[in-house]
């Protein structure tokens, strides 16, 4: 099992195995290169512990456990997570700040305990059979365990079609589980018993009378302080730059706290008009980083099978190719890189936030019936020039795009649907077309979590949606996965869970301006940045995907299609009228057909080749 997942940790694998446990571990070294190797243990050697992942306060968790007894014998940051564990029980993951997916073995009680952070930045996953534990940072190391077998959870298919990815508590493997972000899952072997806790909720700040200029304040301190202890390591490190705000105010605060100068990474598509390589040269010039640029066409589409290998399940974000890219090139230059993601959902910067402060706000004084009688049919008829005015992206799907903007509004009055309408790659209605079974259960695609929405406005119901879902097992799983692959590890500064509840508690007007997202973080940014850039229209990290399915080297994604339209699942003429709509570069199907695509390929490298290795299309 620990081989397949070597390429996580290429600097040494060892084990723990004794009659009731076995612990597998790939490293890599990341902080105390000489002695921190795992699994480590506590003085006695009853507790022993693997890690993925970083505790960004070990310093000072250290010093408390010291005070209070405890002794040490590395200077890793793993090592203070099983003396919390002896000093706090299963209350230890409240005590720690950072990214972890932990397996924590306790021989004295026999139990083990597996613990995920509070955002879901690292991923764990699970499978119990005949009341054995099976566990592993990739899915692929559970699938090379005798026990398990390979077959396709449907409910799971369904949310990955609709959405490109799914939040549901089990993978796209039946039998195969995602443990949730913020959560401890225990076993007992004493009782044969599992209990399954969450131990984090976002909380809600009460900032009393906090002038806007005293809240700016705080959150500059917030930032400044997140970035310095995500830059600890005994290793190179770096940061990936976009040019836009989030990664920008990053390398900013990076310059400040680095002695030396950083090194950073942009990747870009030559001749396209979303190509960022500009801005980021702007910004690396103007902090006097090491910047590294690497330009990417239609060709690296080629590179879909080996990133959909490692992604594991059909995850059909087209950014996952240049990440995956730029990952393979940073490595050659450092270990650690320091990522802008999370920004957009901790302070509103997605467009649909304002699209959907806009719609209540505008519909509020129209009844419902009106809203779906008058209001909606008439936006079907709207010329698509006009839909810009609610939504840029939108305008850019183009003449399908009208459908989904009158289907939210004639579903205002329900924050579930209204959001379905906006994300989806598939509605209800090209889902039912799709599929060749018509008695798939579609009744919860419209639930994006269980979280509790009695957040005060959309705006932050949304938030709260997105940080646990589409953040945790969509933009970070391809974050963890893409650079992964490489021995490269990726911290997220925005995601430190206090930063976090401080940005969902802003008030929306230091969320949402008329001109943009994001107001709290442009605040910050006017003391660091300039203001070519921090006054910069939001751009989206946009992958010309309706290009590529046109372009140089998409043999791989023209045979995908072939295939998809031999897969029992999908009517083949439904599938081929959408692949001819994006190949003639109908951005709307493009999104669509690039959904179909990946789960062909995935399907072709996982069930049909029982998970053995990337495919060759």
């Amino acid at each position: 099992m620990i081989s397949t997942i070597e390429h996580r940790g290429p600097d040494g694998i060892s084990f723990l195995d004794d009659e009731q446990c076995t612990l597998g571990f790939a490293r890599l070294a990341v902080i105390d290169l000489e002695t921190g190797m795992q699994p480590i243990h506590n003085e006695t050697g009853t507790i022993q512990l693997v890690m993925n992942g970083e505790i960004y306060n070990y310093r000072q968790l250290r010093k408390d456990l010291e005070t209070q007894g405890h002794h040490f014998y590395t200077q890793s940051d793993s090592e203070t997570v099983v003396h919390c564990y002896e000093e706090y029980g299963f209350d230890f993951p409240k005590y720690l700040e950072g990214m972890f997916a932990i397996a924590l073995w306790d021989s004295r009680k026999k139990r083990i305990a597996l613990v995920r952070d509070r955002i879901g930045i690292k991923p764990l996953y699970y499978a119990v059979i005949n009341n054995e534990l099976i566990f592993a940072s990739e899915i692929k190391a559970i699938l090379r365990h005798p026990s398990v077998s390979i077959e396709i959870n449907k409910n799971a298919l369904s949310q990955f079609i609709a959405y490109r990815f799914a939040w549901m508590p089990e993978t796209i493997f039946a039998g195969v589980w995602r443990l949730p972000p913020a959560h401890l899952l225990s076993f007992s072997l004493t009782e044969s018993k599992f209990d399954l806790q969450k131990y984090w909720e976002i909380e809600t700040i009460d900032f009393g009378r906090d002038s806007a200029d005293q809240l700016i304040a705080k959150l500059t301190a917030l930032l400044e302080t997140s970035v310095k202890s995500h830059m600890v390591s005994d290793v190179p490190l770096g940061a990936f730059l976009s040019g836009g705000l989030d990664s920008s105010l990053v390398v900013a605060l990076m310059t400040r706290a680095s002695p030396t100068p950083i090194d950073t990474f942009t990747v870009g598509f030559d001749g396209f008009k979303y190509d960022e390589k500009p801005f980021a040269e702007q910004v690396a010039d103007y902090f006097s980083t090491n910047h590294h640029t690497l330009s990417i066409d239609s060709r690296s589409a080629k590179q879909l099978p080996n990133v959909i290998w490692n992604m594991e399940e059909p995850i059909a974000d087209p950014a996952a190719i240049p990440t995956y890219e730029l990952a393979r090139f940073a490595k050659s230059r450092c270990s650690v890189v320091l990522t802008g993601e999370g920004g957009d959902e901790v302070f509103a910067g997605y467009e649909h936030y304002q699209y959907a402060h806009k719609s209540s706000s505008y519909l509020r004084p129209f009844p419902l019936g009106v809203r779906r009688g008058i209001i909606g049919p008439i936006v079907q008829k709207l010329p698509v020039a006009v839909l810009s005015q609610l939504s840029e992206y939108m305008s850019e799907l183009g003449t399908d795009a009208r459908e989904r903007v009158s289907f939210v509004i004639s579903h205002s009055d329900s924050a579930d649907q209204m959001y379905s309408g906006m994300v989806r790659i598939f509605s209800d209605n090209e889902m039912r077309l799709l599929l060749r079974e018509k008695n798939w259960n579609m009744s919860d695609l419209a639930h994006q979590t269980n979280s509790k929405t009695n957040e005060p406005d959309i705006v932050t119901q949304y938030q709260v949606r997105e940080i646990g879902s589409s953040l945790p097992e969509n933009l970070l799983m391809k974050v963890d996965k893409t650079t992964s692959a490489f021995g490269l590890e990726a911290r997220v500064p925005y995601l430190q869970h206090e930063l976090v509840s401080f940005g969902i508690s802003l008030p929306v007007r230091m969320k949402l301006s008329r001109s943009g997202g994001k107001v709290a973080l442009r605040h910050v940014a006017s003391k660091f940045l300039p203001k070519a850039i921090r006054e910069r229209r939001k751009q989206r990290f946009f992958v010309p995907i309706h290009y590529w399915l046109s372009g140089e080297g998409n043999d791989t994604l023209s045979q995908a299609i072939e295939d998809c339209c031999k897969l029992p699942y999908f009517d083949p003429e439904v599938v081929r009228d959408i692949a001819a709509k994006a190949i003639s570069r109908h951005l709307y199907q493009a999104r669509q057909i690039w959904n179909l695509i990946t789960f062909t390929i995935w399907h072709s490298t996982f069930i049909e080749n029982r998970a053995r290795s990337p495919i060759e299309l």
